[in-house]
Order: structure tokens, then sequence, then C-alpha cells
């Protein structure tokens, strides 16, 4: 299994910035053999997709924040689209009009020799948000709280994906970087990696923050667009 980094920023991006420091918004594509799913539509999508050359087979959703939908607007899918049923009713109808191809996820599925599996995570209060496992990846763009819930599937990790938005100080939507490295020592995964890149934390170049987040803890990494990880 490969993961390509597609966009590891927060909702505005940093598309003046160069190299690694140069960011569109989150979103991961997950490449098995010869399928490949993307978890969340961006405003960037298109121009994620021509830069890595894929052409994905099918798009999870984790939630109906808008710099995670913006894309489905855009053009009409028939590929399809996974989201869970709430999320799915909190979209917009001019987005969900645009998914031809509309499909339920809320529980363990099997699809392009993967087995994903979704669960809730805590990021806010007007909308329902989901992380998923994907064989040995964990994927959690946004979080507030460490529910229960989302500890179970953390520990289960090979590879751990976070919310980067924040570095010092906690928000009513995200849990800052400070504050999950209080929550690491008691979670398992053998690889951790910050993606959703906000303002706050790209203070410090790519570089500075790779390097300040190792002396805290070995395993910890961030994502950068076009990086990619063999599982």
């Amino acid at each position: 299994m490969k993961i390509i980094v597609l966009g590891s920023s927060a909702d505005k991006g940093f598309f003046h910035r160069r190299g690694k420091d140069r960011r569109t918004r989150a979103s991961i594509a997950i490449q098995n053999k010869d399928k490949i799913i993307v978890i969340d539509a961006s405003p960037d999508f298109f121009r994620q997709i021509k830069r890595e050359r894929i052409i994905p087979d099918a798009i999870f959703l984790t939630h109906a924040h808008i710099d995670h939908i913006a894309a489905l607007k855009e053009k009409k899918f028939n590929i399809p689209v996974y989201a869970s049923r709430k999320t799915w009713n909190e979209m917009p109808k001019k987005i969900t009009a645009n998914c031809l191809n509309k499909k339920i996820i809320d529980k363990k599925i099997n699809i392009a020799g993967l087995t994903i599996i979704p669960f809730k995570v805590d990021h806010s209060d007007l909308v329902t948000n989901y992380g998923y496992k994907i064989d040995g990846l964990v994927y959690i763009p946004e979080q507030r709280n460490l529910t229960k819930k989302a500890k179970e599937f953390m520990n289960k990790a090979t590879v751990l994906v976070l919310d980067g938005a924040i570095m010092d100080r906690d928000l009513n939507v995200h849990s800052s970087i400070k504050t999950k490295l209080k929550w690491l020592p008691n979670i398992k995964a053998k690889k951790i990696f910050f993606t959703n890149i906000g303002r706050n934390t790209a203070k410090r170049t790519h570089q500075e923050l790779v390097k300040y987040l190792k002396n805290k803890d070995k395993r910890i990494d961030v994502f950068y667009d076009g990086k990619t990880i063999i599982t």
C-alpha cells in the first residue's frame, strides 16, 4: 500500500511558499495494486490529482466542512463517493446532487483490496466527523478531543496521521499539537505524522517543525505535498 500526500494544509493553504512549505488543502490518496482511493475532496482536488497523475477509483469523506468537500460542487462525479449517512445529510444539496454514485459507509468494508473502517472523531458540534483505519493507516486530519474510540484505533496504527492545525493553544474545533504531544506517550502507533498544517503551526518552516517535533518524540514527522509512504 502506498500513501500519497495530496495536500497537507488547513483551510487556507500556503500557495505562495516554496518547496515543502508550499501546501494545498489536506487530502491523501492510497494506492493498492491498480486501485486508488482518495480521502476528502478538497478545493485543490483537481490540481492535486493532476500533479500526481492519478485517477481515483473512489472518494471517502471525513466530514462536511467545505475544505473537505469543495471539489464535489465543481462537476458531476460518477465514481463512488463514500460518507456516513449523517455526513450526507449535513452536506449542501448543490454538492450532493453532483455525486451520482453516493455510498453510505457506517461500518467496515473491503474495497480495492483494503479493509476500511470508519470511526467517529470529536471535532465539531456542527458536523459529524470520522477518521478512517485503512489496514495499518489511521487518518484523523481534524480532531478536538481524544475519545475512547479514537484512542482505540490510534493504538492499532502502524502509520498514524493527526491534526496539526494549531501548535500551542487549543481552539473550539482543534486540539493543539502541544496537547497531542501529551497524548502520545500513551499511544502505541509506530509512526506519527501531522497534517492539516495551519498558520500558527506554519510559523516554523517544514524543516524547523520536523526538527522541533522529533525532539519531542522520535516517531513524529510532518506531511508535505507529494510525500509518499510505503507500508
